[in-house]
């Protein structure tokens, strides 16, 4: 445009750079137009003029707005910069924290004392901590990136499918190879590993070496045969010896007596009675090497423990005792050895009816259920219950944890073979017996056997407990 206006006659310029003033000055102030300038080209120019300025104007405006949108940009830009500063100092935080907690997660799986192993879901170990190289004798460089079988050996048929199948499983016992070839056998618990997505991405077996602590229980527990063996042989020569002394005396008396008639009759009353105390120890000792019978039958405890109540109801009525027994409405179905723990029930009743002696008593026989679990890893399972409680004097706290222990007894004539041997007959049923006693109050032992389903040959009982009382 400036090219254009730099050809323009002088008249022309001064028209172009006051275009305002035109209509306002005199015609003798206005340059003199040459003849050969038409007067509609005097309009053209006035109208490109007037749209140059027009276009002028608005370039102006245009490019002040753009100028203020530049200052905007500028602050916007300066403010995001200062957010990315700080997002990126932020980020760093984050990093230098995630590296820390990752440097304190890794000295915690190194600093533990059960080993880790961590399988990706193809069984690909990612993890073996120090504790795992420790216990099985190989190096981490051994084992990553191998398949868990192939470290596992002969363990590999156990634990590789708990590995792979992504359950949890509590209390794995197992004995894995140690590189030396000797067994280390371990017991630990497998979990599924999952992401944040909760995407299962792995398995973990955190496992502890109890090889040196079953060697030691191992010790332990033929120390304790020897014990209870050496306690056993020691209670079977007492409760022989006093027979024994008992008889060699009558009989080194024999030859000068032999022509008294009431010598006679007492050395045969008291020689007899020494030998059946003797026949009785032999029952006894047989009592407890002999295992339960293969050939089990269903029976109601209701109705056995009823049948013991029938056959020692002449003990009941001699002494002058009561006894109640209350029935489960629903019964209570087991599969025993009829005869042995029918014997079971007679011992119990019987120290019942001793430990409340002569100034009589009651005793309650009470059937129920009840859910109880073994041991931690095994499931719930019902037992038929039966309590016998006594009213009698109660047993000192002392004498209670040895109440199941053979030759064991407080009774002046006891051979303490009786719970013993009653203790053996319910393990062996895979039940078990539990005490409780408060001197001055009574005692309870609570009878418990694994319920089974019931035999259709016992219907159901009544709505309400049956109750069958002995006064």
């Amino acid at each position: 445009m400036r090219w254009a206006l730099g050809r323009m006659p002088q008249e022309v310029k001064a028209v172009a750079a006051n275009p305002q003033g035109l209509g306002m000055r005199k015609n003798r102030d206005l340059p003199a137009i040459p003849d050969a300038t038409r007067p509609e080209d005097v309009a053209e120019l006035r109208k490109a003029i007037a749209a140059f300025n027009q276009h002028t104007e608005r370039l102006q405006n245009a490019y002040d707005v753009l100028q203020l949108r530049i200052a905007e940009i500028n602050r916007e830009l300066e403010l995001k910069n200062q957010a990315l500063e700080e997002a990126n100092r932020n980020l760093q935080s984050k990093i230098a924290e995630v590296e820390r907690l990752r440097a304190d997660l890794d000295n915690v799986i190194e600093s533990m004392g059960s080993g880790l192993l961590a399988v990706d879901t193809e069984g690909i170990c990612f993890t073996f901590n120090a504790a795992s190289e420790q216990a099985l004798g190989r190096d981490r460089t051994e084992v990553l990136g191998r398949h868990c079988s192939d470290i596992m050996g002969k363990a590999a048929s156990v634990l590789a499918p708990l590995m792979l199948d992504g359950d949890r499983h509590d209390h794995v016992e197992m004995c894995i190879p140690h590189k030396s070839g000797r067994d280390v056998f371990v017991k630990g618990a497998v979990s599924p590993l999952f992401d944040r997505m909760h995407c299962r991405i792995g398995s973990t077996f955190i496992f502890s070496d109890l090889t040196s602590q079953r060697l030691l229980e191992e010790r332990a527990r033929r120390g304790d045969r020897m014990t209870a063996l050496g306690e056993l042989a020691a209670g079977v020569a007492h409760e022989m010896r006093n027979p024994l002394t008992t008889i060699r005396g009558y009989l080194q008396i024999l030859p000068s007596m032999k022509d008294s008639p009431e010598f006679l009759q007492e050395f045969s009353e008291n020689v007899i009675r020494e030998i059946d105390r003797l026949a009785n120890l032999t029952d006894d000792m047989l009592d407890m090497a002999k295992p339960i019978s293969s050939d089990l039958e269903w029976c109601d405890l209701g109705d056995l423990s009823e049948e013991v109540l029938q056959f020692l109801a002449d003990r009941f009525s001699q002494t002058g005792i009561e006894y109640e027994i209350r029935r489960d409405p629903q019964g209570s179905p087991v599969r025993i050895d009829r005869s042995r723990l029918k014997q079971v029930f007679i011992n119990l009743l019987i120290n019942a009816i001793e430990a409340l002696g002569p100034s009589g008593g009651k005793v309650q026989i009470a059937l129920s259920r009840s859910e109880e679990r073994l041991a931690r890893d095994e499931e719930v399972r019902p037992f038929a219950v039966c309590r016998i409680r006594d009213t009698g004097p109660g047993i000192p706290q002392k004498d209670i944890d040895r109440l199941f222990d053979p030759f064991f007894t407080t009774k002046p004539h006891g051979t303490g073979l009786g719970l013993a041997v009653s203790n053996k007959i319910v393990e062996e049923h895979r039940g078990f017996l539990r005490v409780e006693s408060e001197e001055g109050t009574g005692t309870e032992f609570s009878l418990f056997l694994p319920m089974g389903e019931r035999d259709p040959e016992h219907p159901e009982g009544q709505s309400g407990p049956e109750i069958h009382r002995r006064e």
